[in-house]
Parts: C-alpha cells; structure tokens; sequence
C-alpha cells in the first residue's frame, strides 16, 4: 500500500531528531478543525528543563533525517543526514550519479565530518538541497533534474532579482525585525544571476545570502517564476516554513513566529484563511519559532509536521497535521524536546482510521 511505503517512512524519520523516548499524546483526544473553525490541544503536565537554542537552529534548521521510498509517480528514493545526502533507487541512474559526485567532491576536500547536507525539495522533476562546510563560509545550493543536471536560477526566475525585488526586501525586513542580531540587512541590487545562492522548498525560491535564507514565495511572484514550480500539483516532500503554499486547491500560510515577545510571537497555520490553533493552551503568547516539512501524495492528501521551539523546553512542541480537502486534522503531537520512533508501525499505529 503506497500510504505504507510512502507517508509512513517520510514521516516516521522526521522524527528521528535525537535518540529519547517521549509520552505520546494520544491522537484520539486531539481535535479536528475544518478551515471555519479553530482547534485546541490540552496542556501537557510533561515536565521541562530550561535550555537554550543555538544561532544556527533559530535561522534554519541545521539537518533532518530523510528515508524515501521511491514513489509510484515517479519521485526518486532519497537518504538523507547530517553527513550525507543519496539517490538510492535504480531508476534515476544519472541523477544519482550526480549527486554522488557533488559529495564526493566536498568529501575529498574537507571530510564528511566537516559537511553538513540539508533537503529542501523532492518532487518528480527536481531535487533541491544545500551544502554547508563548517569553519568556512561555504554554503552552496544545488537544485537537480532528473537527468542529473544543475537547474540554473535563469531556468526559474525570469529578470532576476529587479522582477522580485518586493518580496526580497520584504524577507529583509521581516528578518531583522522578526530574528534581530542575526539578520542584518542588504542591498538588493548587489544580487545577480552570476553569483545568487539559491534553493527550492516547498513554496518559494530561497535565496541564500552570507548564509541566511530569504524566500521568494511562488504565490506571490507567478509572473516571474517558472509553470513547471508555480503550476506543480504531483508528489513532493519538502520544507515548509514561512509563507503561502497553494496545494490541491487549499491555500495555507505559515508564519514562523519570533524571538521577540509579543501576542503574535508564536509559528501560526492558516487554511484557506482561518486560523488553525496548533499551540497547547499554556502557550498563549510566550517568545519562540518554528520550522515545518510537508509531504503532499499528489492524490489531495498532505501530511505537516511541526517543530515549535523557544528559548526553554515549556515552549517547546511538535505535532503531525492530515491536511486533505479543505481540513486540518492533528493527528499526533508531543511536548518533549526529545523523541524517537524506532518502528513505523509505531508511527502508523498513532494515525487514527
């Protein structure tokens, strides 16, 4: 059963984040919300410990884990972690030799340890990723077809960066005034197609400047950016973490959230233009952010899952969303800052009929 293969493993290393069980909240007594409506989760008595987050989570997150099966429609079966990333399926020959390549060039120079692989997209067409060497300001993006061959920014952007100035200096200023010190701002002229940075997510391009993301939402920016991106509606997996995201007729929109103290510091969820209540209630308007990765089966059905984050362990939560025709579902969730599931029957065991 393609749900088995497909959702369950993507999912099931998502969250594979660290090496400690945690208590399950029992999907059951979680609430669904169709887009009219708001849904609410009941605090959790786990406990917590103060610690906090680094530079580098609050920017982006550092790695995932990712085991995928090769799909049905045509997605390549990717693996992913911290020190590696592979096409492991028989059936994309040169874009796997591709891939090999780039690590092992970065592999001669400055040893695996040294690098750090981060996935932004998978889909039928392209795989997107980004490579970083730590001690050095090394941080490239790569974005590939299925034949194996760098996709250049010329091929999805058209007049860039003066055809998508707005929404650059628009992530500019969110930035610095969402993240403060560790953003600073920058001249957007000083882009080119010569020398940009860049990746592809879920919903934007991500231009990466002095190793900051800055996202260029398809939403937004239709005129410019390539059908094959704005128009793409089969299989994909990939990070989703600010912005609109139009997919199977549903419009969602997230906001990462902040630093910053304030009523509205919290990641928020939108569908279709009604807010989702993803936070516990004991969460009401306490400083953090989040990050999210999004599975969409090309067949109407979305799975989101959720890393909410803050300066202490109490502000910190994660959950799974069942997106399909105009519903959001939380499926699972937990408060701890640290889980493993060793199983994917443990994962599919949470999923309720």
């Amino acid at each position: 059963m393609r749900y088995t293969r497909a959702n369950a493993v993507i999912l099931l290393v998502l969250m594979l984040s660290s090496c400690s069980r945690s208590v399950d909240v029992n999907p059951s007594e979680l609430t669904t919300v169709v887009s009219s409506e708001e849904t609410t989760v009941a605090p959790s008595p786990f406990p917590t410990a103060s610690t906090e987050i680094s530079d580098e989570s609050i920017v982006e997150d550092a790695y995932v884990d990712v085991e995928l099966y090769q799909s049905d429609s045509g997605m390549p079966q990717i693996e992913v972690d911290q020190y590696g990333i592979s096409v492991v399926d028989d059936d994309h020959v040169n874009l796997k030799t591709a891939v090999e390549s780039i690590c092992d060039e970065y592999g001669a120079v400055y040893g695996d340890d040294a690098i750090t692989y981060r996935l932004y997209r998978v889909d039928s067409q392209l795989l997107s990723f980004r490579v970083t060497v730590s001690d050095t300001d090394i941080d490239a993006g790569y974005t590939l077809n299925m034949d194996g061959e760098v996709i250049s920014l010329q091929d999805v952007v058209t007049g860039f960066p003066q055809s998508c100035t707005g929404s650059i200096e628009a992530e500019i200023s969110y930035n610095c005034e969402e993240f403060g010190s560790s953003y600073d701002p920058f001249d957007v002229e000083e882009l080119s197609y010569n020398d940009a940075n860049w990746v592809i997510d879920a919903n934007s391009i991500v231009i990466i400047v002095d190793m900051l993301p800055y996202r260029i939402p398809f939403c937004d920016n239709r005129d410019v950016i390539s059908e094959s991106l704005t128009e793409y509606n089969g299989e994909f997996f990939a990070r989703y973490i600010n912005g609109p995201l139009e997919v199977n007729g549903d419009l969602l929109d997230v906001r990462r959230g902040s630093l910053e103290y304030s009523e509205l510091s919290q990641m928020t969820l939108s569908l279709n233009g009604e807010s989702i209540r993803i936070a516990p209630d004991d969460l009401d308007s306490t400083m953090g952010l989040g990050t999210g990765f999004i599975y969409y089966d090309g067949n109407g059905s979305s799975m989101y899952w959720i890393r909410h984050q803050g300066w202490w362990d109490e502000f910190y939560f994660r959950e799974l969303i069942r997106i399909e025709s105009g519903s959001a579902e939380i499926i699972y969730m937990d408060r701890e800052h640290s889980q493993c599931v060793y199983d994917q029957n443990d994962l599919i065991s949470m999923i309720p009929e």
